[in-house]
């Protein structure tokens, strides 16, 4: 038995709980000491809140004013229009990026930034800042427990870095609005030379009030960008694409509803005009964002409630569309071949190995492809080495970032494969369509979402709803992981 008892470690989960006894739990009881917790734990998510709105408002004010440095978004402009940057280029552009990130970091700093994450923000800032007596109650429950917070100061610093993290505000800025910005002053180039220019005064009469410029043209000029920092400015940068609507019901048309107009009446697809992009909103300001980390789950019904509202908000806005003229992804997927395939790009990265191995069956297909159309147009010199033309081919495909359908589509051997069919398909490695599968896994569990789950059970023990749970979760991320070349 010697040679097979103590050969491997073994490793257990102790839980301990102290149990108040005697003059303990008397005490505890006495004092109300439980009670006052819980409601503390109540109040703390309620004043993270009230952090928040006081975190918009410092980013509101300290970028009011401020100013980025138009030499150099002048230089990230001429680094960000070449669609082939050589390796120097690629490094350029990140340092302009990076010295664009910190102008705005700096910014904070000299707002007196440190004050948002010390004690006097609950103890002094928060109580002036706040309008109603309950709110200032609320507030002054933590006067003398300020370092409940210490956790949430620090998630929350990270917002003012000046590193490329997606949830600092320069990143928000540079590396998101700032390309849309950029895209949308080529597109208004387009724009201005059609007949929608006559409804440039229809739109800048009607959002004069908003506005900070004399003309309409003047927002889509690289200087412009400063201006749109705050989120009060990026609202009106996105009311003059998108419109505004007001509570009574009336509606503002923005550019983008002129451009859809314009193009219902172009019978060639090479005469219509892309839409404007809106900016993101800034961090904090959306809810829903990438940046927004929401609270943690108190029970087991949280849980199921927030897997429904995911399930019924995708439903909604991504599964289906019943907004009139707005595409749903599933419409967008099926009938992709009736867009511009030159103007649908696929990342150049692992993802097209993993097209060209599911759709094509060998993941170098696509790749081949490639270099076989480079080589028809660019033959090897009679003088020049095999190892340098190797070199210059690898170097090729390096620098694009992606490559457009119809691009790959004229690269392939086969004609009678057509990428565009891969995505209309739209199909994971069962061959089972995943629109399909997301509403078979919801069905599996929809009973268990809308019902009460017990309070004797704990649903993290329940192995069976559990899996179902996760085939849901991960048909769900399987359709994610699909369209993400696109």
């Amino acid at each position: 038995m010697k040679q097979f008892t103590n050969l491997y470690s073994l490793s257990k989960t102790l839980r301990f709980g102290l149990i108040p006894i005697g003059k303990t739990l008397e005490f505890i009881n006495k004092n109300g000491l439980l009670a006052q917790d819980e409601h503390r734990a109540e109040s703390y998510i309620k004043v993270k809140k009230i952090i928040d709105e006081y975190h918009k408002a410092f980013i509101e004010n300290a970028l009011r004013d401020f100013k980025l440095n138009y030499e150099d978004i002048e230089k990230y402009y001429s680094y960000y229009i070449i669609k082939k940057k050589e390796d120097n280029q690629k490094k350029e552009f990140t340092n302009v990026q990076a010295n664009l990130r910190k102008q705005i970091a700096d910014c904070f700093k000299k707002n007196d930034l440190s004050r948002l994450f010390g004690k006097e923000l609950i103890k002094e800032d928060l109580i002036h800042f706040v309008k109603t007596n309950e709110d200032r109650l609320l507030v002054e429950e933590f006067k003398d427990f300020t370092t409940y917070f210490k956790g949430f100061h620090e998630n929350r610093k990270n917002m003012y870095s000046a590193e490329k993290k997606s949830t600092s505000i320069a990143y928000r800025l540079i590396n998101e609005n700032l390309p849309k910005f950029i895209d949308n002053i080529a597109i208004f180039e387009r724009v201005k030379n059609t007949d929608i220019t006559n409804d440039f005064k229809t739109i800048y009469s009607e959002l004069e009030e908003y506005l900070n410029v004399v003309s309409i043209e003047d927002i889509f000029n690289l200087h412009y960008f400063t201006e749109v920092l705050t989120q009060t400015q990026i609202d009106v940068y996105n009311a003059i694409i998108g419109g505004k609507s007001f509570d009574d019901g009336r509606k503002i048309k923005g550019l983008n509803e002129y451009i859809n107009l314009y193009n219902q009446n172009q019978k060639e697809k090479g005469n219509r005009l892309p839409k404007l992009k809106p900016l993101y909103k800034q961090i904090l300001s959306d809810r829903n964002a990438i940046s927004y980390i929401p609270e943690e789950f108190k029970n087991d019904n949280e849980v199921l409630n927030s897997i429904e509202k995911v399930y019924q908000d995708l439903n909604q806005e991504v599964f289906n569309k019943y907004r009139k003229g707005e595409y749903s992804l599933k419409d967008l997927l099926l009938n992709i071949n009736d867009f511009e395939l030159d103007k649908i790009y696929l990342r150049n990265d692992l993802s097209l190995t993993e097209i060209s191995q599911k759709y094509l069956g060998n993941w170098d297909i696509i790749n081949k492809g490639i270099i076989k159309h480079y080589k028809t147009n660019n033959p090897k010199t009679s003088n020049g080495s095999e190892e340098k033309y190797e070199e210059k081919i690898k170097k090729y495909l390096n620098s694009f970032d992606s490559f457009s359908i119809q691009f790959i589509n004229e690269c392939l051997e086969d004609k009678s494969k057509k990428i565009e069919e891969y995505f209309k398909i739209c199909k994971n490695k069962d061959d089972k369509n995943l629109f399909e599968q997301i509403e078979i896994n919801y069905n599996a569990i929809k009973d268990l979402l809308k019902t009460d789950y017990p309070e004797n059970k704990q649903l993290s023990q329940d192995k069976n709803n559990v899996e179902k749970i996760k085939l849901f979760l991960d048909s769900i991320k399987e359709l994610q992981w699909f369209i993400k070349p696109l």
